[in-house]
């Protein structure tokens, strides 16, 4: 792909703690981070929209999510050159892309946030028995599928019509991201990740994502736990200051507190 993201950098009010990286889930943007970033003020923080959502929306399609790994790498890169390697954090499929990063150039990576990552191609006991879930054919069903499924019932219905056909717009590179987890033929390797790593949950999230968070961390072998109480799967929107709370724990076990 000819094309690149264009990463955003939001430098620290002073001397930055540390280069922070975040990335954002599927039917998301980097603006839904606008609460988190105006609580990193100590650290350089880069965000960016991913291959077909937000700015991004008209880069070449992405084919897979090894697409956006190559996107989330090149971002790093950049990163690396003025500063060194970047603590990198990922909310729900940000969280996958961060780590098949992670596993593709660890040496890019100083530590892990990753807040209820997507699993691609990992059997999870925690999901007890396996069920096909028919992905909406139409783009805008498909839209309001996934917001009833991660924000509410209501959701999309309270958003004016520019929203709506903006979200719309971005429904193709859902259908990417739900098809590459589903079909992945290459499992994560987890064990692959050696860098410290915070895996963080919703307090009230529903039952499966917490099963799968509280699953991951015991398999990571250099991990914390973070739970943001009264919180569920779309924290970093409702409880901003949870979410930089867990940014920060992924930022502190690279500066070894």
């Amino acid at each position: 792909m000819s094309e690149s993201v264009e990463p955003i950098l939001y430098d620290a009010s002073s001397e930055p703690l540390a280069s922070v990286v975040l990335v954002h889930g599927a039917l998301d943007r980097s603006m839904a981070f606008r609460g988190v970033l105006q609580r990193l003020y100590q650290y350089d923080v880069t965000v960016y929209d991913r291959r077909g959502y937000g700015v991004s929306v008209e880069l070449s399609p992405a084919t897979s999510l090894d697409d956006h790994v190559a996107d989330l790498i090149s971002v790093l890169e950049a990163s690396e050159a003025g500063v060194g390697p970047s603590v990198v954090v990922g909310h729900s499929m940000g969280g996958a892309i961060a780590m098949l990063a992670t596993v593709a150039r660890p040496e890019l990576v100083r530590s892990l946030g990753v807040f209820e990552p997507a699993l691609p191609g990992v059997a999870v006991p925690a999901d007890g028995a396996s069920t096909t879930t028919d992905i909406p054919e139409d783009p805008e069903h498909l839209v309001r599928w996934m917001y009833r499924r991660v924000v509410g019932e209501s959701a999309f219905e309270r958003m004016d019509a520019r929203a709506q056909r903006a979200l719309v717009d971005e429904a193709p590179a859902l259908r990417i991201d739900l098809e590459s987890a589903d079909n992945m033929a290459k499992a994560l390797d987890l064990a692959a990740i050696s860098v410290p790593t915070v895996v963080g949950y919703g307090g009230e999230s529903v039952s499966h994502h917490i099963a799968r968070a509280k699953w991951l961390a015991d398999q990571l072998p250099n991990t914390t736990l973070f739970e943001a109480p009264g919180a569920q799967h779309a924290c970093h929107r409702t409880h901003p200051e949870l979410f930089a709370e867990f940014a920060i724990a992924a930022a502190g076990l690279a500066m070894g507190d």
